[in-house]
């Protein structure tokens, strides 16, 4: 299933990046431990560019990796920075002019 967030009023496809913890010994992936990251992005393969924003999911060392709830969690955190992001700009904007149009 392909996810899109907004920011500045503009539509992305959400990207995600998985990092797994590698057995030193074996060579293989251990199951437990690693991470997943959420990330939106203008990037294109003629132009890369860095995340825009991105948020981050972490699975402990004590339990076992599994990617698919890696994804629903750093993505419901990349949604909520986003939204924690837009409330400021509105905030901001309403600092900004609040004092506009009264007389001292």
């Amino acid at each position: 299933m392909v996810e899109y967030a907004t920011h500045n009023g503009k539509e992305y496809k959400v990207r995600y990046a998985h990092q797994r913890v590698v057995d030193e010994e074996t060579g293989l992936f251990n199951p437990k431990g690693g991470a997943t990251v959420a990330y939106i992005s203008d990037s294109r393969e003629d132009n890369p560019q860095p995340p825009l924003v991105s948020a981050l999911a972490e699975c402990s060392e004590h339990d076992t990796y599994d990617k698919s709830r890696g994804r629903v969690i750093s993505l419901g955190r990349l949604r909520k920075k986003l939204a924690k992001m837009q409330t400021q700009k509105q905030n901001n904007v309403r600092t900004l002019f609040s004092g506009v149009g009264k007389s001292r």
